[in-house]
């Protein structure tokens, strides 16, 4: 079967690699849509974080073509997501509190082993996601990942109905924490640089648009009244900085973009007010179930660009450059 395999550093190319087959409590599919997560990209830039060569992709949808003798609950012809992460051990303390995705032990999708930019996926059964209806492959691939991290980082945040929400960063995140948030009956405030972004983010539903290029997010943020919760998409402390800065009393930043500098803050500020900053990761197998029937219920969907597996370097650049609106999917 064809695959793009990551071999180093911007060494990616299509190869044909032999076809899995699932162990007794596995599942193969063939892959419809394998959508491309910054994650993808820094690997692409810096080479295989694990097992190298690698084939990456790690918000894929498909439909099942064989399945184990231990599988009971999926069968052939049933189309299903597989995430990032592909299994944890189930014994440590992470586990057992519930929280999978920090399993030290975990094994991700893509990473430690072969993802879907190819054909066909091996999974463990009890880590596929079976789609709505509501959804097609491509619209689904992307939730799977990108969706449910923007999700758990609202809830994180105490995003409710009424909340002056703020969203900074309307990319592959952004724009599907925008649709949530207005989604949770929130006033929600967009931020950006540059206006290019505006017409976007008011229709993807922000009630509100903040130019960060024009001025300054604290202060603007500030006279709206403050942001009873905050998400962060972007890939700078900068600019987190900033919009922690505009948080309303008791408000909670919650971070989900990676940046390489520091986020710098008045502890003064944070307990005058008792504001919060927290990470959100991902999340568990539970809050991917529930973040797809949420988006199922509301109309969400991301904005995708498709692009076939034999221009996955394109794909990829395209990301890097930040020329897609807003999430660019292989299509097999």
């Amino acid at each position: 079967m064809r695959a793009a395999v990551l071999s180093g550093p911007e060494s990616i190319a299509i190869r044909e690699i032999k076809e899995p087959t699932p162990d007794a409590e596995g599942i193969t599919i063939a892959v419809e849509a394998s959508a491309v997560c910054g994650g993808d990209l820094t690997a692409y830039r810096e080479g295989p974080a694990g097992e190298s060569p690698v084939v990456p992709g790690h918000e894929v949808v498909g439909r099942v073509e064989d399945v184990g003798r231990a599988v009971t609950d999926i069968a052939a012809g049933d189309r299903v997501g597989v995430p990032w992460l592909h299994a944890a051990c189930g014994r440590c303390m992470a586990c057992s509190r519930g929280d999978e995705q920090m399993c030290p032990d975990r094994v991700i999708t893509g990473a430690d082993v072969d993802g879907g930019h190819a054909e066909a996926l091996r999974a463990p059964a009890a880590y596929a996601h079976e789609i709505p209806e509501a959804f097609g492959p491509v619209a689904a691939a992307p939730l799977l990942c990108a969706g449910v991290t923007a999700h758990n980082g609202l809830r994180a945040a105490g995003a409710s109905a009424e909340d002056r929400v703020a969203i900074q960063g309307i990319g592959g995140l952004g724009h599907l924490g925008v649709q949530v948030a207005d989604a949770l009956g929130a006033e929600v405030i967009a931020i950006s640089r540059g206006e290019d972004t505006r017409d976007a983010a008011l229709e993807l539903g922000a009630d509100r648009y903040i130019d960060a290029d024009s001025v300054d997010t604290a202060e603007a943020l500030g006279e709206l009244g403050g942001a009873d919760a905050a998400l962060s998409t972007v890939p700078s402390g900068q600019a987190m900085s900033a919009l922690a800065g505009g948080l309303a009393e008791n408000g909670t930043l919650a971070v989900v973009g990676a940046p390489s500098d520091s986020i710098e803050l008045s502890a003064q500020f944070l307990l005058d007010g008792d504001r919060a900053v927290v990470g959100a990761s991902s999340g568990t197998r539970a809050d991917r179930e529930r973040h797809l029937a949420f988006c199922a219920r509301h109309d969400i969907a991301p904005w995708t660009e498709t692009f076939g597996l034999e221009v996955v370097e394109t794909a990829l650049e395209a990301v890097a450059e930040g020329a897609v609106r807003f999430r660019a999917v292989l299509v097999l």
